[in-house]
Formats: C-alpha cells, sequence, structure tokens
C-alpha cells in the first residue's frame, strides 16, 4: 500500500471561557432590594440666632442678678449669647 500522508491534526486551543461573575447580592435578594425603603434626606432645623438688643438685655440681666462676671463684660455678653442659644433652639 502506498504511504498516505495523514493530515497533520490541527492542534486545537482550548476555548477561553470567562468565568462567571458572581454578585454581591444573590438574584433572588436583589429583587426584593428594590422594594427596600427609601432613604429620604431631611433638612436640619432651623438655627435661630439672638438678636443683639436680645442679647445685650440678657448680659445686663446677668450682671445685676448673679454679679458673677461684673468686670468682664466680654464673658458676660457670651455667657448671655449662650443662654439665649440654648433656649431659643431646645426642642
Amino acid at each position: 500500500m502506498a504511504d498516505k500522508k495523514k493530515p497533520a491534526a490541527r492542534k486545537t486551543e482550548p476555548r477561553k471561557t470567562t468565568p462567571k461573575r458572581r454578585t454581591a447580592i444573590p438574584v433572588s435578594a436583589a429583587r426584593t432590594a428594590s422594594k427596600a425603603p427609601v432613604m429620604r434626606i431631611v433638612a436640619p432645623p432651623e438655627v435661630i440666632e439672638p438678636t443683639h438688643d436680645a442679647i445685650a438685655r440678657r448680659a445686663f440681666e446677668n450682671w445685676m442678678f448673679y454679679l458673677r462676671l461684673a468686670n468682664d463684660p466680654i464673658a458676660n455678653w457670651l455667657e448671655a449669647e449662650q443662654q439665649l442659644r440654648r433656649e431659643l433652639n431646645a426642642q
């Protein structure tokens, strides 16, 4: 018999398969996640600032009644301002 040359076998490259990606949330959970309650952004409460006259009146009252900061007008003013802010913004 005559030597018949066999056709050279083709080299087959392995198929390139991409691995299946897993999601952080299972599909069944992802479907129900869309029905979750919506977070709403709420504006912070408005801060009410005391007026200049109100602070001056409170500083004078503190000086008259308590006399604890009699020689320090700046400390009297700051204390009165703190007191009024606490009272006006108390909720």
